[in-house]
């Protein structure tokens, strides 16, 4: 009888190994076979081979091989992989749960090699977890949770990564940027979008957030209760995000208020109706409009003006230079120019050009230098428009020479525009913007 049951032993292990083998299984997952629950999933492998479904513990350790392989390109794949990952676990049925979370702890934790080996391992990783966790960590999770205690924990960081560079001593800066990057992964766990609640702002929102759109307001500061009322009324959108977890202190990640364009070449779509009229609304307004910076300096692969733009300059210029590229700095230097009506067209296409050429042509270690348009780059914002003194407020002026730039967001292209700039520095951008940016004499 002994005899009888070594022999059938073997060839039922020969059998699954056959099995496994022909569908290509990692001999990783053969000792997994001495269990129960998981053994009596195979005999679904003969209907495999003949086009039934995939056996559950193949499918599982699919899933789990793709998700654990693939690498996470940004925010947006992440965040996918992990909805993945929590889709795929909430739907299996509850006999499969088991196989699921077996293989899961068994071979996607840290890597083992005996069975006394692994509760070793597993008992110190669990101490080396505990010891971990420094102390400031513990006080910073329980400082998150009172009233500004988040805003505390954002203030101390920024004190961090001021005097941080003027710290000599190695052992000083190793500790400190520990400290940093505590308090870096509390506001990262903390402000993740399952913690954000995205709120739309009007002129009825409750007075105090329509305060905090008013102090935050970067990019277009707002002069009274009159603008303000005019910037998150008709025809405009403005949104925030707020927190979850701290309602009585409302977190403005972004307070950008744009309009609902009237018309394709509409940047100011203002009016003093109460209401809006659904048929003057044509399109959909970008995500939102932000100033560029000048683009300055000599040290660059190719010179900034033009051949034929410093003969147009030279003709409308009132001095007579050899050196047009200073006279052109000299204008820059004050607002004079846009009252010049003359010389204010001839200043439209190098400036719109050296616009083009520094938000999409300037790179800093492959991706857009502008620290504006990587931002929305990243999130998989189109590159849409340049728009010629947009901004011609002496803010707009000294900032960007008055012009301003749309980022738009398609969202059925958001995932593919993000993931193609992230990974292969790619900036998605109309034909008529990057022919702007390649201009030359040739």
């Amino acid at each position: 009888m002994t005899v009888f049951k070594k022999v059938l032993r073997r060839v039922t292990e020969y059998l699954i190994t056959f099995h496994l083998k022909a569908f290509k299984v990692k001999k990783k997952y053969l000792h997994l076979l001495a269990s129960p629950n998981i053994r009596k999933h195979f005999h679904v492998h003969s209907r495999m081979m003949n086009g039934g479904p995939e056996p559950p513990l193949d499918r599982i350790m699919h899933f789990l091989e793709s998700i654990f392989t693939s690498t996470d390109v940004s925010v947006l794949s992440s965040e996918s992989k992990c909805k993945q990952f929590c889709n795929f676990y909430s739907h299996l049925p509850e006999e499969e749960k088991m196989i699921f979370l077996k293989l899961l702890s068994q071979h996607y934790g840290v890597n083992q090699n005996s069975e006394r080996g692994e509760a070793i391992l597993l008992k110190a990783e669990e101490r080396l977890r505990n010891s971990l966790i420094s102390q400031y960590q513990t006080l910073f999770s329980k400082i998150g949770r009172i009233e500004g205690g988040v805003k505390f924990l954002v203030d101390m960081r920024a004190d961090i990564l001021t005097h941080l560079p003027s710290v000599s001593c190695d052992k000083e800066v190793a500790h400190m940027r520990t400290l940093n990057t505590t308090i870096r992964d509390l506001l990262a766990l903390w402000f993740s979008v399952g913690f954000l609640k995205l709120r739309r702002i009007t002129w009825e929102s409750p007075c105090d957030m329509v305060q905090k759109v008013s102090d935050y307001e970067a990019v277009h500061p707002i002069r009274n209760w009159t603008d303000l009322k005019r910037r998150v009324g008709p025809y405009r959108r403005c949104f925030v995000f707020t927190h979850k977890s701290m309602p009585r202190e409302p977190s403005i990640i972004t307070s950008q208020p744009a309009a609902v364009k009237q018309d394709e070449n509409s940047y100011n779509a203002d009016s003093d109706s109460s209401s809006e009229d659904p048929l003057r609304i044509t399109t959909a307004v970008f995500y939102s409009i932000t100033s560029t910076q000048k683009a300055s300096g000599e040290s660059l692969d190719r010179p900034l003006l033009l051949e034929s733009e410093i003969t147009g300059l030279k003709a409308v210029m009132e001095q007579e230079t050899s050196n047009v590229l200073e006279l052109f700095k000299g204008v820059l230097s004050t607002t004079n120019w846009v009252t010049n009506q003359v010389l204010c067209t001839e200043m439209k296409n190098p400036l719109m050009r050296l616009c083009a050429r520094y938000l999409y042509i300037e790179k800093r270690r492959g991706y857009a230098l502008n620290s504006v348009a990587n931002f929305h780059l990243g999130n998989g914002a189109v590159m849409w428009r340049i728009n010629w003194l947009a901004d011609t407020s002496m803010r707009g002026l000294n900032q960007s020479c008055g012009m301003m730039v749309n980022y738009r967001y398609f969202l059925d292209n958001t995932m593919e525009n993000s993931r193609r700039y992230l990974e292969t520095h790619y900036i998605e951008a109309p034909e008529e913007l990057v022919s702007i940016a390649t201009q030359s004499d040739s």
